[in-house]
């Protein structure tokens, strides 16, 4: 599987520092794959709002503990409107737990 390079220098550097001269096109596609699966479990479990109420709620309060007092979201639209709009409702329920 090969990224777009734009996509993929997103991906690396969430990870580690890369220089400018970092080509993509020199991976192999395992180091690829080990990169995209490294930075998807990085923003699940520790970076992102993600699973049941529940779930989300130890993200909140691991920020809270530090004391940040406002997050922001990111909704993808590039997934089916009725489930990015069915979500807020999800995200509604975390928001009035905390207010």
């Amino acid at each position: 599987m090969r990224l777009p390079q734009g996509s993929f220098h997103l991906i690396a550097r969430s990870i580690a520092d890369v220089g400018p001269d970092f080509d993509v096109e020199s991976l192999h596609e395992d180091d690829i794959d080990f990169f995209v699966e490294r930075s998807f479990d990085t923003y699940f479990t520790e970076r992102g709002l993600f699973g049941t109420v529940d779930e989300a709620a130890r993200m909140v309060e691991r920020l809270q503990g530090i004391g940040v007092d406002e997050i922001a979201c990111l909704i993808d639209f590039g997934v089916d409107g009725k489930v990015a709009l069915d979500g807020l409702q999800t995200l509604n329920e975390l928001r009035l737990r905390y207010q």
